[in-house]
């Protein structure tokens, strides 16, 4: 049986988080701060898969697993924890149905969340270190690099890859 969550006004950060970097906890400390300041819960939001492996049809390539993510995240221990199950249906939303930047044919962004007064908006900072954006794309491309040093910097842990062991040729 299936019980309503009563869920209490919250802050939330909204995101695909992939790598859980630097960039990402930044958005995170400030969901902590404004929760801590105005007296609410802390919620986060993300997705299932990443908007552009629907949207574009393409091999999206991750830095973790969603699971990894997952427990990654709930190590900040915020009172609620979104993943949305993006497909099809809600790239095809209208933003102001999902207030998010992938609304269908990207029409939702920043500026549609502002004008929205049902609630309020707080759009952070770019994180840059030595004049260059920390993203998850960035950081795939020092793995790319070889700069494993300064991609683990940027994660505030080691990168890691997880898989399954398989019986092969024996050469590993």
């Amino acid at each position: 049986v299936d019980t309503p969550m009563q869920v209490h006004d919250s802050v939330c950060a909204l995101g695909f988080f992939d790598g859980v970097h630097l960039g990402h906890q930044q958005l995170l400390k400030e969901v902590e701060h404004i929760a801590k300041e105005k007296g609410l819960k802390k919620a986060i939001m993300t997705f299932s898969v990443h908007p552009k492996q629907i949207l574009e049809n393409n091999d999206y390539h991750y830095l973790m697993s969603l699971s990894e993510k997952i427990n990654i995240l709930k190590q900040w221990q915020f009172d609620y924890f979104y993943i949305i199950d993006f497909d099809q249906t809600v790239a095809n939303l209208k933003p102001n149905t999902f207030d998010f930047h992938f609304g269908k044919k990207g029409m939702g962004d920043v500026h549609v969340l502002q004008e929205n007064k049902s609630f309020d908006v707080t759009v952070i900072e770019e994180y840059s270190e030595d004049a260059l954006k920390v993203s998850s794309s960035y950081i795939k491309k020092l793995l790319n690099e070889g700069n494993i040093e300064k991609a683990n910097h940027l994660l505030t842990r080691f990168y890691r890859v997880s898989g399954q062991v398989i019986y092969g040729l024996q050469n590993g």
